[in-house]
């Protein structure tokens, strides 16, 4: 059974190429049908934002895969040509390994990503549910999900956050101690402004207040949070009562002068106050970072957390490879040993067809046996059979691993007429 992969994925392959291999759910669905059509028993499709990916498994698909890189260019409209230079093609241990890797977070956009391995798991599951997936890379796919959770339980591949806005909700914790019914202002209501405030409130925040230039943008925002919402002419009374800002506005200068810190400071008795402006231009006077109680981070601040971040899961690296390195060879010898089952389980049926029709004669030819008689004479051929199979088994069990399973069964199915029927139980 040959496993192959084909496609393209960030490393090698720009967005202006990915973009061309963003398959909707129907493209993908009809890309099952038509490798299936192909000649591949096995088929599924992994479509992430990094990659574009068709996996396939038989015993009939071609180890250079030119048919199924050609039904990937057709199923984004582009010409093969165009992507060829960017087509990655792996084959046998390494579309295992480059499967498990990238659901480990290893070769995913960004190192230990947690997304990922849910995407994985959706593929695997899709072309399941589309009959299109079979034992080889069911098998696969679960062993990707299964390096994926072990990654992220048993290292620090996932730990700590990459992205500004995670980052930013991270740095604000640090200073603050706790993040539970803190109070939060939220100037801005755009994505980035979204997602901190969701970052916030899963680690306990109260619901945002938000502030913003159109106001009809903050209460759509407000909407989904159950959050508040203000004009922006309120700014400097909210700060008295928040704990932490959150400025991510598109204004052209800044709307928060060191000046207004300052004063709400007088208010707040002691309280230090988290400010976090992820605007470009900054929203808030970086003079504020010089007065007492006052944690400010702009986006260079949170840019190099985020890179500290990122180099501490780069070194849980070698760990994650240990872990794909060790479910990839349960794969391989599940692999080894599924190859030769058929074989395995016919010599082994024609065995106990033989000893059976031998019981037969020999109770027939031993009349007055006892009960107890016919047992241990049952016992004793079974046992026999079982002695006699253990070594062909094992030594074609492990030779399979050498490339020689194909060889190995048919001189077994020879020597054992393991393709001749059942065997001769008539009367001597």
């Amino acid at each position: 059974m040959r496993v192959v992969a084909v496609g393209v994925s960030h490393p090698s392959a720009p967005l202006a190429i990915r973009e061309r291999l963003a398959l909707t759910a129907e493209a993908g669905a009809t890309l099952l049908a038509r490798a299936r059509e192909a000649g591949a028993e096995e088929v599924a499709v992994l479509a992430t934002c990094g990659r574009t990916e068709l996996y396939a498994a038989g015993r009939d698909v071609p180890p250079d895969a030119d048919a199924l890189a050609t039904l990937l260019a057709e199923a984004g409209d582009a010409p093969l040509a165009d992507l060829q230079p960017y087509l990655e093609r792996r084959h046998g241990r390494y579309a295992i390994v480059h499967l498990l890797r990238v659901a480990s977070g290893v070769d995913s956009l960004v190192v230990g990503e947690s997304e990922i391995l849910g995407q994985v798991a959706r593929a695997g599951e899709r072309a399941e549910r589309a009959g299109a997936s079979g034992p080889v890379l069911a098998r696969v796919f679960g062993a990707a999900v299964r390096a994926g959770r072990r990654a992220r339980a048993e290292t620090a591949i996932g730990a700590k956050a990459t992205s500004v806005p995670a980052v930013a909700v991270e740095e604000a914790q640090r200073v603050l101690g706790t993040l539970a019914g803190r109070v939060v202002l939220v100037l801005g209501a755009g994505e980035t402004s979204q997602l901190a405030v969701r970052a916030l409130m899963a680690r306990g925040a109260a619901p945002p207040l938000i502030m913003n230039r159109t106001l009809a943008h903050a209460e759509a925002l407000a909407a989904a949070f159950a959050a508040r919402v203000a004009p922006l002419d309120r700014l400097t009374a909210a700060l008295e009562s928040a704990d932490v800002v959150v400025a991510s506005t598109g204004a052209p200068q800044a709307l928060l002068a060191a000046d207004d810190v300052r004063r709400a400071m007088r208010g707040r008795r002691d309280r230090p106050l988290a400010i976090v402006d992820m605007a470009v231009p900054r929203d808030v006077d970086p003079a504020v970072r010089d007065l007492p109680g006052v944690h400010y981070f702009d986006l260079d601040d949170l840019a190099r957390a985020a890179e500290e971040n990122l180099n501490g899961r780069r070194a849980e690296v070698p760990r994650v490879e240990a872990i794909v390195a060790e479910e990839t060879e349960r794969v391989l010898d599940w692999m080894r040993t599924a190859s030769v089952t058929p074989a395995i389980a016919s010599l082994r049926s024609r065995a106990e067809a033989i000893r059976e029709a031998e019981v037969v004669r020999a109770l027939r030819r031993l009349p007055r046996l006892s009960e107890r008689e016919r047992r241990a004479l049952e016992a004793f051929s079974k046992s026999l059979v079982k002695k006699l199979l253990h070594d062909p088994t094992s030594v074609l069990k492990a030779e399979a691993g050498n490339g020689r399973a194909a060889e190995l069964t048919a001189a077994l199915r020879r020597l054992f007429a393991l393709d001749a029927g059942d065997p001769d139980r008539r009367e001597p």
